[in-house]
């Protein structure tokens, strides 16, 4: 993948990514920053060009990396940045809007997958109530109603509306053992 592809389904990211987290926490303007790990111009996107400069980057630091044992340059350190109205999230959100942040980029990817492919993926959320207060676990369960099969680990569900939920099956480990604690109507037993 070169980094124009790259580039494309960034724009392709935060063109779903910024409606994902508004509908779920009200906040509008996230979207996320592709940060290359070596200073690229945008008319350095050109595939030679770039072999040409990550070459010359090897080189100049090779006997650094050595000496390190490892690669310090290269696209394989290359990061994403979230930020709300050109603030870093990681920096000045809270644990739960770092937290959105994340399941927005998960929702974004899995609505621009089922767009490609025809279906959703199964998504697998782990303990993504945690750092949520009520109103946006409840928003973020109307939100993943509708996408496809969705497997959520949490050690609390006492503020989710149960009138929120559809076609749910819920389990609990108790005892080393997986017992069933729900029907498909998100009636709790």
């Amino acid at each position: 993948m070169d980094f124009l592809e790259v580039i494309k389904i960034i724009n392709e990211i935060n063109s779903k990514i910024t409606f994902i987290f508004k509908d779920i926490t009200e906040i509008d303007n996230l979207n996320i920053e592709y940060v290359p790990n070596i200073p690229i111009n945008e008319d350095e996107y050109d595939y030679d060009i770039l072999v040409t400069k990550l070459k010359h980057i090897y080189c100049k630091y090779r006997q650094r990396e050595i000496c390190l044992g490892m690669t310090v340059y290269g696209p394989h350190r290359d990061d994403f940045i979230f930020k709300i109205r050109d603030n870093n999230v990681k920096d000045f959100g809270s644990q739960g809007q770092q937290k959105l942040a994340v399941i927005a980029l998960k929702l974004s990817l899995l609505e621009i997958y089922k767009n490609k492919f025809g279906e959703f993926p199964v998504l697998l959320l782990d303990d993504i109530f945690s750092e949520l207060d009520r109103k946006r676990k409840n928003k973020l369960i109307e939100y993943i109603n509708n996408a496809g099969q969705v497997i959520i680990t949490t050690n609390d569900i006492r503020d989710i509306n149960k009138k929120k939920i559809k076609n749910v099956k819920l389990f609990e480990i108790k005892d080393k053992k997986i017992v069933e604690k729900g029907d498909i109507n998100g009636k709790w037993k």
